[in-house]
């Protein structure tokens, strides 16, 4: 919900917090989700805002990863632009909004973040949302991981020259030495959100 500032309408400040239960889809895993963000910038018109947050992503499960010495749980940060536009003028608001940006951390990448939601006013600077929220994240993860050892040398050097075509299976088999392992990997989530906006 926005509030107008007055009679030149130049646009007033907002902000929302919200936290988020999101499933995960990857190709190399399913994960669950924990996300928290908040957002700060302007409404105008009392239906179109603009803004810019961050927050905290955390997500676990991917029990793929963990068994071949990676993270059971993933930490990332991202960094986005965020646009809203509140539908109809009416006490109860629909709305549309869109994020994209960047996140850091154990996974990082560009995003992208469309949104459908309910901005429902319990006073009169203050809105609870709640939303549906679909992310494509192209995320770059990178796993420690130590190799298959034999014990032989030679059968480890054969090993580690062979080429299965799967990212992880040949590093594991590429010897005892301790090695990152860079995955490229499309995300797709859907999430359930809710927050506040003042």
């Amino acid at each position: 919900m926005c509030l107008t500032a007055g009679a030149q309408d130049l646009g007033r400040y907002k902000g929302t917090m919200e936290v988020g239960m999101a499933s995960m889809k990857m190709e190399s895993a399913n994960v669950l989700t924990f996300e928290w963000a908040t957002s700060h910038g302007y409404c105008f018109k009392d239906r179109f805002y603009l803004g810019a947050g961050t927050g905290v992503q955390l997500a676990h499960g991917r029990a793929e990863l963990a068994g071949l010495g990676g993270k059971g749980t993933l930490f990332s940060v991202p960094v986005f632009a965020d646009t809203r536009f509140y539908i109809t003028p009416t006490r109860v608001k629909p709305y549309i909004g869109v994020r994209g940006g960047y996140a850091w951390g154990d996974g990082k990448g560009g995003l992208f973040r469309p949104s459908l939601g309910l901005s429902v006013p319990i006073s009169k600077r203050v809105a609870v949302n709640i939303g549906f929220t679909y992310q494509l994240q192209n995320e770059r993860i990178e796993v420690e991981m130590r190799g298959l050892s034999t014990g032989i040398s030679w059968v480890d050097t054969w090993l580690g020259n062979v080429s299965t075509g799967n990212q992880l299976l040949d590093s594991w088999l590429g010897g005892e030495k301790k090695h990152t392992v860079k995955l490229n990997e499309k995300v797709h989530s859907f999430s359930l959100n809710w927050g506040f906006e003042f």
